[in-house]
């Protein structure tokens, strides 16, 4: 991936291609969601803190008394 010319006009090689990839594609997931009119969630990577996670999926799965 490091000749593509996406990562050449970073500078970026070997694995530092791929995460700024995903933090590019995590930013644009982002900003397009929150411009979206229907309700979504997005889980940062649950090996991070999957106890945070599993509550933000449970949370959004499960409707509120004042949404019902």
């Amino acid at each position: 991936m490091t000749q593509r010319p996406w990562a050449r006009s970073r500078g970026l090689q070997g694995r530092d291609v791929v995460v700024g990839m995903y933090l590019e594609w995590d930013a644009l997931v982002r900003r397009f969601l929150a411009g979206y009119a229907h309700p979504s969630v997005t889980v940062d990577d649950p090996r991070d803190d999957r106890s945070l996670a599993l509550q933000r999926i449970r949370a959004a799965a499960r409707p509120t008394a004042a949404g019902a």
